[in-house]
């Protein structure tokens, strides 16, 4: 296992989607807890969902990372490290930023929130020669854990219209403007995440579905989405999804693998950081520890660690499968979703290697893009063909 696996990656990836609608300018965008990831005709891109305001003071030497993004409000002219670049900048003293704001279920009207999904949509907007949205309506599709559709659908919708001005810088390049306004026939209804894998399992590089799809639609299949704070099991029987039957649950997922590291880390070595502070660690696997009183500083690897606690969580959730789904006695199908569940599904299939009669499949299985874009996609490829 590789730590920099963990990490929440920045990749803008410029290719060309399929589209039904040449007047339609869909977008699918995944505003996760961990980071932002979306698909537009022209574009896949993903980056952290971590914001830092800079100070009208601030001096930037040397030349920007190409994945850096700074954010200009077009009303009051505060500026602001967006994703990686934002990241790079919590230290051990600020790392311990307003967890609320960050991980909270009530994030929608936060300055967090605000920012990285205006963010991630207008990197949807961008043009290139795989497209341009000049003159074509805009459809943007997004979606929420199961436990959180009833009460937090029309927030979400809410937080997301009205009029966005705004700048964004993206690595050397220009300062590029945006000014649209987003009402309800811009934004189509929010989809239970899930669902989102479950669609980019069974659609094509096309947009189509693919031949297997019917067999998955028709039998009896479990759809696992673990993600940086909720990990959400949404069960299909003969192609009908009761929402009551859906769960999520938080302590299964990869913010639970971070905190427990961070946990760890503290009663072993006696160093607090924060889950926020620790991306900044999982590209090396290291971190340095201090000996303040005799003055001695080493740098200690944690691979260990971060490997015993991503295991751990995984066989929680495998046991709370097994009990959900009466040890797969009705199931057909397990879909697995997700960075997160890419991460374990080594774990999945190994403990499940004797389940005959069950297949498991993963959501990113039709596609060259990375897991992490699997909920995203399906919500890309439920746009275009339902306008």
């Amino acid at each position: 296992m590789q730590t920099r696996d963990f990490k929440t990656r920045s990749l803008f990836l410029p290719q060309q989607n399929p589209y039904r609608n040449p007047d339609a300018w869909e977008i699918g965008i995944d505003v996760g807890y961990s980071g932002v990831k979306g698909l537009s005709r022209n574009m896949a891109y993903c980056f952290p969902t971590y914001i830092k305001k800079l100070s009208a003071d601030c001096i930037s030497i040397g030349k920007p990372g190409p994945m850096d993004i700074v954010y200009r409000d077009g009303e009051t002219g505060a500026m602001y490290a967006i994703g990686e670049k934002a990241e790079k900048m919590i230290s051990l003293d600020s790392g311990a930023d307003n967890n609320t704001a960050l991980y909270g279920k009530n994030r929608y009207f936060s300055d967090v929130f605000k920012l990285s999904s205006r963010t991630g949509i207008g990197l949807g907007l961008l043009n290139n020669k795989f497209g341009d949205p000049s003159g074509k309506k805009i459809k943007i599709q997004s979606g929420l854990p199961p436990a959180y559709m009833k009460e937090d659908q029309e927030r979400l919708k809410e937080a997301l219209m009205g009029r966005h001005v705004f700048d964004l810088k993206i690595g050397t390049g220009d300062w590029i403007h945006f000014d649209f306004t987003l009402d309800e026939s811009n934004i189509k209804p929010p989809m239970q995440q899930p669902m989102g894998v479950l669609i980019s399992a069974i659609t094509d590089k096309n947009g189509m579905p693919e031949m297997d799809a019917r067999n998955i639609m028709s039998g009896n299949t479990m759809v696992v989405d673990p993600g940086f704070r909720t990990c959400d099991l949404c069960p299909m029987r003969n192609s009908d999804i009761d929402p009551y039957d859906c769960k999520t649950f938080e302590e299964l997922s990869m913010f639970e693998i971070m905190q427990r590291t961070c946990n760890e880390i503290r009663d072993r070595y006696g160093m607090v950081i924060s889950v926020p502070a620790i991306q900044n660690y999982l590209e090396k696997g290291k971190i340095k520890v201090m000996n303040r009183k005799e003055l001695r500083s080493e740098e200690v690897d944690f691979t260990d660690i971060l490997s015993a606690k991503a295991e751990e969580v995984c066989e929680e959730l495998i046991a709370k499968l097994l009990e959900l789904t009466n040890y797969f006695q009705e199931t057909d199908t397990l879909i697995i979703g997700g960075g997160t569940g890419a991460a374990w599904e080594s774990q999945i299939r190994d403990r499940f290697k004797n389940l005959n009669t069950l297949r498991i499949i993963s959501g990113g299985k039709n596609s060259c893009l990375p897991p992490i874009f699997s909920v995203a996609r399906g919500y890309y490829m439920y746009a275009i063909n339902r306008p």
